[in-house]
């Protein structure tokens, strides 16, 4: 996931403001927190992410950025294209068979 400088920080705020005397709340500050990292871009406008984020991320060659209301998700292009896919089938199977999230049948397009 990628954040907004600003976004993240409200975010960080929020998970630090829940203390971390709790061992499970500390593994998901240090998950969070611990591995964010700062990325910059090129004079062409890409992102320059350092090679750990990279693997763990999983990207190749070619990257899919997403964005998602207040954040972006960068994907491998591949599975991005995958996913898509995969996602539009589901959806389609359960629209047509009634069995969509009740948070989602007051939207309409």
């Amino acid at each position: 996931m990628i954040y907004p400088a600003p976004e993240f920080q409200a975010f960080e705020t929020q998970l630090l403001a829940r203390g971390s005397l709790n061992p499970k709340v500390r593994d998901i500050q240090r998950f969070f927190i611990g591995n964010a990292r700062d990325v910059d871009m090129d004079r062409q406008g890409r992102l320059l992410l350092p090679e750990p984020l990279r693997a763990a991320a999983g990207l190749g060659t070619k990257a899919t950025l997403s964005g998602i209301g207040n954040l972006f998700e960068l994907w491998d292009a591949e599975t991005f294209a995958r996913r898509n896919a995969d996602t539009a089938e589901s959806l389609a199977s359960d629209a047509a068979a009634g069995d969509l999230p009740d948070v989602l049948m007051d939207i309409s397009l």
